[in-house]
């Protein structure tokens, strides 16, 4: 891939993981709370819980437009699990376009009574939806994991963008446990990583930009 492309997916790479975050800080539900109290919330919030499924649909397409920077980092070392990382890892990215879809649709059942907030775990345990939520978080915390493996192997970033990604993804069970400091911790960390794999991969073009010219 050409220089110039690599800095552009990485600036998209920032703008998503910045979206992603600012959407979370939309979020009008308690950290740790349950999907139908989520929702009951929601139907109170109806314009915070739109405005943060707009931001998770451009997240969605930024950290797709980004995943090439990632990449760009496993070039020499560690190239088949960045490749497999950023695989599992897109399709977390992809699926978030999936899923504030799915926040618009089912905020929009709710606010004209088409169903019952005290239905919804009946209508969310839905085998097909249940998969495709899996899916989508399995695909996000484990790409996330594989990518950080894979950036201490490769040794292409600070030793700490790895470790913030790292916490990011195994601090997610204290959410309910520490209050609402824990949720900004993570999301600090997860800005934090992404944007010093941006970094690093725009670096890396400036040393050595003959390795990616097509």
């Amino acid at each position: 891939m050409r220089p110039n492309l690599i800095v552009y997916s990485a600036s998209a790479l920032v703008v998503g993981v910045m979206c992603l975050v600012f959407g979370s800080a939309l979020n009008p539900s308690e950290a740790g709370a349950g999907v139908t109290a989520a929702v009951r919330v929601a139907s109170d919030h109806s314009g915070r819980w739109l405005g943060m499924a707009v931001l998770w649909f451009c997240a969605s397409v930024a950290l797709t437009a980004g995943l090439p920077a990632i990449l760009s980092l496993f070039q020499a070392r560690a190239h088949r699990l960045g490749i497999v990382g950023v695989g599992v890892l897109s399709i977390g990215a992809i699926g978030t376009s999936g899923f504030a879809m799915l926040l618009v649709f089912v905020a929009a059942l709710v606010n004209n009574d088409a169903i019952r907030v005290t239905n919804m775990d009946d209508v969310l345990s839905d085998r097909g939806l249940g998969v495709f939520l899996w899916s989508w978080a399995t695909g996000f915390y484990l790409g996330s994991i594989l990518v950080a493996i894979g950036l201490i192997v490769a040794r292409t970033t600070h030793l700490w963008v790895p470790i913030a990604l790292l916490a990011y993804v195994l601090f997610r069970p204290l959410d309910g446990v520490v209050g609402e400091i824990g949720p900004i911790i993570r999301q600090l960390a997860l800005v934090l990583a992404f944007t010093g794999m941006a970094v690093a991969a725009v670096s890396q073009t400036q040393r050595t930009p003959e390795t990616f010219v097509v």
